[in-house]
Formats: structure tokens, C-alpha cells, sequence
């Protein structure tokens, strides 16, 4: 996902963080150790992880595979000390296994999580942040199958003409209520590496 000397990537990662700050989103770095429990809250499969053979505690067992039960977490902790809107986003990589001795797949994924604003709003600022980067040309289409993570009603896929860049959509209820949150979350889930690779190929240079 970049030009061989990491930079591609870099120079991606610190484009989406402005931008979200400009946003008026807040970081939250989480650590990349997560437990069972925080994924099956999420109704996200922890399968396939990489699980550590000798954990400190069953809170820090595997290498997220996803971040979004992390950010619903925070918004769990955050929602009572806010009476505004939240935004939060992490920026991380998501792992992934490839064999026994293999290091694992790292992906970096951008999360966006916000309560008390509407889906409507919440589209905007991701219209907004991916169109300040010049990705453009976004279709958002309906999911195929059934979630029992994403409300299916009030989410799609988003697409930048024919790449698939992620979900965005409602967290489905029974999900929220694991989490007890108390007011109607939203989240994007980005794939940063097909971002990178959009913003760095040359049909987007177009006047």
C-alpha cells in the first residue's frame, strides 16, 4: 500500500488526521490487544485472529482484527461526561494471520464513531473528509447480505467508482445495548491502504 519506503502510507495517514481534526473529531489510540468478550459485545467474530500464547490477562488476548468494538467502548465511556455530540476516530492497523510463522497482515483502517448527530450529518463529514482528499466519485450502495453489527436498513457499502473503500451506517441495537449506549451511534469503517492508493494514482489528478 505504498511506494516501498513507507511514505505513501505517511503522508496518507497525516492527510486524514488533519482533516478529521478540522472536523472537529477527537484521536483515540487504543491498544492493539483486545478481548474475546469486546468483540463478541461488538457480534464481530474474533476468527481469524492471532491469539497470544501467554497473555497478561484475558483483556489483552489477541491482535484486533477489527477497530470498531474499541471506539463503541469509547463512546460507552465518553457518553456520560458529553452532553454535545461525540466524535471520535482512531487511526491503527488491523491484523490479520497468514500462517503459523508468518507475521500477520497489517491493514491500516480508519474508524469513525459519533452519537447525537444524524446519519445524514454523519455522511456528510465523511463526504467531506474523503472529498477534501480528492477521492471523488462516491457511490454508496446497499449491503448484500445480512450484519449483526450494522443496522443493514441504515448503512451501505462506499464505494469510490469501482474500489471499495468501506461501510458506513448505523450500529445495529441490540449491539449498542451490549455497549449501553444511550443515544444512536454511527460509524465508518475505512480502508486506508485503497484511500492511499486513490490518492496517489493519476486519475485523480484530473483538473
Amino acid at each position: 500500500y505504498n511506494n516501498g519506503d513507507g511514505t505513501f502510507s505517511y503522508e496518507t495517514e497525516s492527510s486524514l488526521k488533519h482533516q478529521l481534526l478540522n472536523l472537529s473529531f477527537t484521536e483515540i489510540y487504543n491498544l492493539s490487544l483486545v478481548s474475546k468478550r469486546l468483540f463478541n459485545q461488538a457480534k464481530i467474530s474474533i476468527n481469524p485472529s492471532l491469539k497470544l500464547r501467554n497473555p497478561l490477562s484475558k483483556d489483552h488476548e489477541y491482535l484486533r482484527r477489527s477497530l470498531v468494538p474499541s471506539l463503541l467502548q469509547n463512546l460507552k465511556d465518553n457518553q456520560n461526561h458529553q452532553k454535545k455530540p461525540l466524535y471520535l476516530f482512531e487511526l491503527a492497523n488491523t491484523y490479520l494471520p497468514r500462517g503459523e510463522r508468518d507475521l500477520p497482515e497489517e491493514n491500516p483502517t480508519l474508524v469513525m464513531a459519533t452519537s447525537q448527530i444524524s446519519f445524514r450529518q454523519h455522511k456528510g463529514l465523511v463526504e467531506s473528509l474523503l472529498n477534501n482528499l480528492k477521492i471523488d466519485n462516491l457511490k454508496f450502495k446497499p449491503f448484500k447480505k445480512d450484519s449483526l453489527t450494522w443496522d443493514t436498513a441504515a448503512s451501505a457499502l462506499i464505494y469510490s467508482g469501482s474500489k471499495y473503500l468501506g461501510t458506513i451506517g448505523k450500529i445495529n441495537p441490540q449491539v449498542s445495548n451490549n455497549f449501553e449506549l444511550k443515544d444512536q451511534v454511527f460509524v465508518t469503517n475505512l480502508n486506508v491502504s485503497t484511500i492511499s492508493q486513490i490518492k496517489g494514482s493519476t486519475y485523480q489528478a484530473h483538473p
